[in-house]
């Protein structure tokens, strides 16, 4: 049991969403000015781990033939055999179970936003073949904790809530351009779209 637990923590790589969630935290206090009550925080750290876990699963089930045909990634759990595309998908279907469920004790605002951000989190999955853009709707992706967490707070939507998000799309989709340079000939030859394969 240990060790299909570390499995599952390796998919998802857990410790990426310990380190983005210092961002949601601070934007949590900014909000507040100092701390909002537990069972809030706790509510929204659920539906930020939850909702990352679901879309790291998505990522690498949708992405499981390029992993196996990538030198870089064939060692991860689904191409090795490891973890099996059934197991992952009972575990994106507690995940998302889990999202709801804390979604559901926040604001009616973050509840009507729910699919959209369901749609980023399992789409941006898809773009990296049909658009270099990918990067940026990576960077809307990860910027969707940060936004939520104010709009967990206040309950509406504000241009503080933009800038924030704005703020963590360009530096999400800055350093994810600088990622995909080490993978320019692989996305080339297997036709995966990103800004360095398009344009060096």
């Amino acid at each position: 049991m240990r060790e299909k637990l570390v499995r599952f923590g390796r998919l998802i790589k857990v410790e990426h969403t310990l380190f983005s969630l210092p961002f949601s935290l601070g934007t949590m206090l900014l909000t507040a000015r100092g701390l909002p009550d537990l069972a809030t925080v706790g509510w929204i750290l659920l539906a930020i781990v939850s909702g990352r876990s679901l879309g790291r699963a998505a990522n690498r089930v949708i992405d499981r033939q390029v992993d196996l045909a990538h030198p870089r990634t064939r060692d991860r759990e689904l191409p090795r055999g490891l973890l099996s595309v059934a197991e992952v998908w009972v575990f994106m279907l507690v995940c998302a179970g889990l999202l709801v469920w804390a979604v559901l004790h926040l604001p009616p605002l973050c509840l009507a936003l729910l699919p959209l951000a369901m749609v980023l989190l399992i789409g941006y999955s898809y773009t990296k073949f049909f658009t270099p853009a990918c990067h940026f709707v990576l960077g809307l992706v990860l910027a969707t904790p940060v936004i939520g967490s104010r709009l967990a707070l206040t309950g509406r939507w504000d241009w503080e809530a933009c800038l924030l998000g704005l703020g963590v799309v360009l530096w999400v989709s800055g350093f994810d351009i600088l990622y995909a340079c080490q993978d320019i000939e692989f996305d080339r030859v297997g036709g995966i779209h990103s800004v360095p394969a398009r344009l060096g």
